[in-house]
């Protein structure tokens, strides 16, 4: 597996919800980024599934890049900010939507990152660096629970 591919076209970060977690995994080809509430109660969304989808992506050998990352102590909805003024102090599920908006938007960043021209050439300059990568994988990995980072690797 290329994990540092870039040529890569097509991003999916997604909050899943009612899906084939079967069907999702063994057809996904391009790099997938799941948050997964740990206390979410619906189809698809739950811990579980959230375990099931990882190792079906493990198991897909066309898949090349993945993440699954389960927040603990969240429910159902917890990424979707509301209209609150966020300079106040955030609560705890308020924090880990913003960790999670954090990681899916650099997720999609690292894959499909600006494309910046040099004067002189057509050629592009390619970020972020792997050292980013680097870099938000210790964050990932600082935020996960001993218990997630046993079924997540």
């Amino acid at each position: 597996r290329n994990r540092v591919d870039k040529s890569v076209r097509c991003v999916v970060a997604f909050y899943p919800t009612r899906y084939d977690v079967e069907a999702i995994g063994r057809q996904m080809r391009v790099p997938t980024c799941c948050v997964y509430a740990a206390n979410d109660t619906l189809p698809g969304a739950r811990k579980a599934d959230a375990e099931r989808l990882y190792e079906a992506f493990r198991a897909n050998e066309d898949l090349f890049d993945f993440m699954v990352q389960i927040f603990d102590n969240t429910t159902h909805g917890f990424v979707h900010q509301s209209a609150r003024d966020w300079t106040n102090d955030l609560q705890e599920e308020d924090q880990k939507a913003e960790k999670a908006y954090l990681i899916s938007t650099s997720f999609l960043e690292f894959w499909l990152p600006v494309r910046e021209y040099r004067e002189d050439t057509d050629h592009p300059i390619m970020s972020p660096s792997d050292a980013l990568s680097e870099e938000l994988e210790r964050f990932v990995r600082s935020e996960m629970t001993d218990e997630d980072q046993e079924v997540l690797g």
